[in-house]
């Protein structure tokens, strides 16, 4: 992911810190996917990525107490 951010591919260290998220369960803020519902809801991602990331929106664990 990082190397990612390093060479401006914000979306794809995006993509990997969320499949990062569901593959070892971790709770994730609401604000969190708000903002990724938003860059979904904009069309800002590719047509793949976005397909990637909705289905791993739906296996998400959000934590709604933050």
């Amino acid at each position: 992911m990082s190397f990612a951010l390093e060479t401006g591919q914000v979306h794809k260290a995006l993509i990997e810190a969320l499949g990062g998220a569901v593959k070892h369960e971790v709770t994730v803020p609401a604000r969190v996917v708000e903002t990724v519902r938003e860059l979904l809801a904009e069309g800002s991602l590719r047509r793949r990525d976005a397909r990637a990331v909705h289905r791993m929106l739906q296996r998400l664990r959000v934590d709604t107490a933050t």
